[in-house]
C-alpha cells in the first residue's frame, strides 16, 4: 500500500511540476507578445534619473527618488509578476524558467566538484522585483563587523522603521526547527533576534513575507505608475551613453527596436551581480586589457568585476532523521493546506524551505569578538526528497554524486 501511495504521490507531483513550469513560460511569452503588439513605449523625454534593473535594490531606489519628486525612468529586462508565483512553497519551481536569467559559471578547476561539468548555477530574477521574486525570502543581516567598515550608518529599510520591506516570522514550521533550537540552547549558544543585535547567534528565520505570501520589492512600484515614475519592461539595456566622462543616458532594445533615453542627474545601475559589471564593460568602463581584446573603446580603465566573491556551501542532505517531517508531498497536496494558505495565510504553503539560521565561530577562531566565520541554515527537506524533480536539477548536482547521496 505504501509503495502505491508513493507512486501516485510521485506521479502527481511530477505532473504538477511540469504544468507549473509550462504555465510560467507560456504566460511570460504571452506578455512579450502583448508588448510587441501594443508597442507601448512611453514618450522618451528627458528624465532626472534612469535606473537600469527593477530588482531588489532598483525598485526601492526608484520608489524613493520618485517620492522625492524626481522624474524617474525604470528599465527592466523582464516582465511583470505572474499569478501564483508569490506562494513561498513554489520557490524551487521558479528556477530555470523564463523569469530566471539562468546564469551558469564557467567550469571550475578547484570548486564545484559535485556539480555537472564543475559548473555552478546562479539563479537571478528576470522580472519586476528581480531575485526578490525567486529567492528563499530569508531576511538575514549577518554580523555588524561584516559591513561596519563600509556601511556603518546602515538602517534597516523595513516597514516597522519607516521603510518599504515587509517582514514576518515563520507562519508555519516543522518540529525540526524547535528541536534544533533546543539543542542549541543546551549547547549554551545564544538564541535571539540576531537581525536586531547583529551579533552571532541563532533564530527562527525572518522572511520577506506579508500575510503568508512572498513580499517582493516590485510591490512598492504599483501605486507610483503614471506619476513621476515611468516603467518599461521587457527592455534590454545594451549601453550607457557617456559624454565628457559623464553618464548621460542609455541605449536599450524593446520588441526588436532600439531606443535611447537621456537623464540630467544620473544613470543608476542596479542590474545585479552579473548585469551591472557587464553593462559597464560594454560601455567602455572596465579592465583595459579585457576590453581591448573585445574591440570595445576604453573610456575608463577600472577593475570592474574583479572583486566577485561567492559563498562556500556544504552539508546538503548530510543529516538523516529517524522520523518523517510534515513537509511531505502528502501534506502539500492536501486540500487543507491550500485552504489554510488562501484564506488564512498559514500552513505548509507558506514555507520558504528554511526554518532556522545562525552564525557562530569555528574552532579556528580564538577571538569571539571577531565576525563569525560559519553560518548554518536548517532546512526541513533535502534535494533527494522531491522524487528527483527539481531541486537536484536546479542545483546542478551530477548523477554520480546524487546517487552517492541517496545511498
Amino acid at each position: 500500500m505504501l509503495k502505491v501511495f508513493n507512486f501516485f504521490s510521485g506521479f502527481i507531483s511530477s505532473v504538477t511540476v511540469i504544468i507549473f513550469f509550462h504555465y510560467i513560460n507560456t504566460l511570460y511569452e504571452l506578455d512579450i507578445y502583448k508588448h510587441k503588439l501594443m508597442q507601448n513605449i512611453p514618450d522618451l523625454k528627458e528624465y532626472d534619473f534612469i535606473i537600469v534593473g527593477a530588482g531588489s535594490a532598483g525598485s526601492i531606489i526608484a520608489a524613493r527618488l520618485s517620492d522625492d519628486g524626481n522624474n524617474v525612468l525604470l528599465v527592466e529586462a523582464g516582465g511583470e509578476a505572474i499569478p501564483f508565483i508569490d506562494i513561498p512553497l513554489l520557490t524551487p519551481l521558479l528556477q530555470k524558467t523564463q523569469i530566471d536569467w539562468q546564469y551558469v559559471t564557467v567550469p571550475q578547476e578547484h570548486a564545484c566538484k559535485s556539480l555537472v561539468n564543475n559548473q555552478s548555477h546562479w539563479p537571478m530574477g528576470k522580472i519586476l522585483g528581480g531575485t526578490s521574486r525567486l529567492n528563499n525570502m530569508v531576511y538575514f543581516l549577518g554580523h555588524s563587523l561584516d559591513f561596519n567598515s563600509w556601511f556603518a550608518d546602515y538602517e534597516e529599510p523595513i516597514v516597522d522603521k519607516g521603510g518599504f520591506i515587509n517582514l514576518s516570522y515563520l507562519k508555519w514550521n516543522t518540529p525540526l526547527a524547535d528541536a534544533v533550537l533546543k539543542g542549541i540552547e543546551e549547547m549554551s549558544l545564544e538564541i535571539n533576534n540576531i537581525n536586531c543585535n547583529l551579533k552571532a547567534g541563532f533564530m527562527k528565520v525572518q522572511l520577506t513575507m506579508e500575510n503568508g505570501k512572498r513580499w517582493s520589492t516590485d510591490q512598492v512600484l504599483h501605486e507610483r505608475y503614471n506619476k513621476t515614475l515611468n516603467i518599461i519592461t521587457h527592455a534590454y539595456v545594451t549601453k550607457i551613453l557617456i559624454k565628457s566622462n559623464k553618464a548621460m543616458g542609455i541605449k536599450f532594445i524593446k520588441s526588436g527596436q532600439a531606443y535611447e533615453a537621456n537623464a540630467t542627474k544620473g544613470v543608476i545601475l542596479s542590474a545585479g551581480t552579473i548585469g551591472s559589471p557587464k553593462l559597464l564593460m560594454l560601455s567602455g568602463i572596465g579592465p583595459k586589457m579585457h576590453l581591448e581584446t573585445l574591440n570595445i573603446t576604453v573610456i575608463k580603465d577600472l577593475p570592474v568585476g574583479q572583486q566577485l566573491v561567492d559563498h562556500i556551501l556544504t552539508g546538503i542532505d548530510l543529516v538523516t532523521l529517524n522520523t518523517s517531517l510534515p513537509l511531505s508531498i502528502g501534506n502539500v497536496f492536501n486540500p487543507k493546506a491550500a485552504f489554510e494558505y488562501f484564506f488564512m495565510g498559514q500552513g505548509p504553503w507558506t514555507s520558504s524551505g528554511i526554518e532556522v539560521v545562525g552564525t557562530f565561530h569555528s574552532s579556528l577562531q580564538n577571538n569571539n569578538l571577531t565576525a563569525p566565520d560559519l553560518q548554518i541554515m536548517v532546512m526541513p527537506s533535502g534535494i533527494s526528497q522531491d522524487n528527483d524533480l527539481m531541486l537536484r536539477k536546479a542545483m546542478g548536482l551530477s548523477d554520480e554524486d546524487y546517487n552517492l547521496l541517496k545511498n
